[in-house]
């Protein structure tokens, strides 16, 4: 806008210093029309300019956003994936492995002083009696004793009920110990509801 004006300036300046020469005139007309139009193609360049920079930020705006949808996406399917394995672990009914290795059978009735598993043969390695709260086992919420004989598996069995909130339902499991040290689920998870550890 200033050139703009120093451009009519000159030609007004021109005009009355007009020696009868309107070659002149007609020169400087040009030059000012050269640089409007200069002018115009340099704020017209500088639009796109700052119309490309906009829709760049625009679109690198959008991809971070997607990202970021795709990766709680992903999260979300991992929960729900998790949460329907817990949901069928919890839905499972009581199982006992039917292996000749397992020498338990469940009794009839338990209560507190009554152990829920049964001996139906001699029994030859090491087993652990686990008992929590969580049908999971956690290990900082579970009691586990070891127990080789029928007295040491109602010694196991009075520590669980004696641990055990009574306010609270109790599953209880039996793990064997192999000769190699690994160690075998007999059973998962038997539910004791409280009103029988009372």
């Amino acid at each position: 806008m200033i050139k703009k004006s120093i451009c009519l300036s000159l030609l007004v300046f021109f005009v009355g210093c007009d020696d009868g020469n309107k070659r002149d005139t007609h020169q400087t007309l040009s030059l000012c029309d050269t640089n409007i139009s200069l002018q115009v193609a340099n704020l017209t360049l500088d639009v796109h300019k700052n119309r490309l920079a906009t829709t760049t930020k625009l679109l690198n705006d959008a991809n971070i956003t997607l990202n970021a949808i795709d990766r709680v996406n992903s999260a979300l399917a991992n929960t729900l994936d998790i949460s329907t394995q817990m949901l069928n672990k919890v839905a499972e009914p009581f199982e006992m492995s039917n292996s000749s290795s397992n020498p338990f059978g469940l009794a009839t009735t338990f209560n507190s002083n009554t152990a829920a598993f049964t001996i139906l043969k001699p029994l030859t390695r090491k087993y652990i009696l686990v008992s929590s709260q969580s049908r999971f086992f956690p290990d900082n919420q579970s009691i586990k004793t070891l127990f080789t004989t029928p007295a040491t598996l109602t010694n196991a069995w009075n520590r669980a009920i004696t641990e055990a909130d009574k306010n609270k339902n109790l599953y209880v499991t039996i793990l064997m110990l192999e000769d190699n040290a690994t160690i075998t689920n007999l059973t998962n998870g038997l539910l004791i509801k409280s009103s029988q550890l009372n």
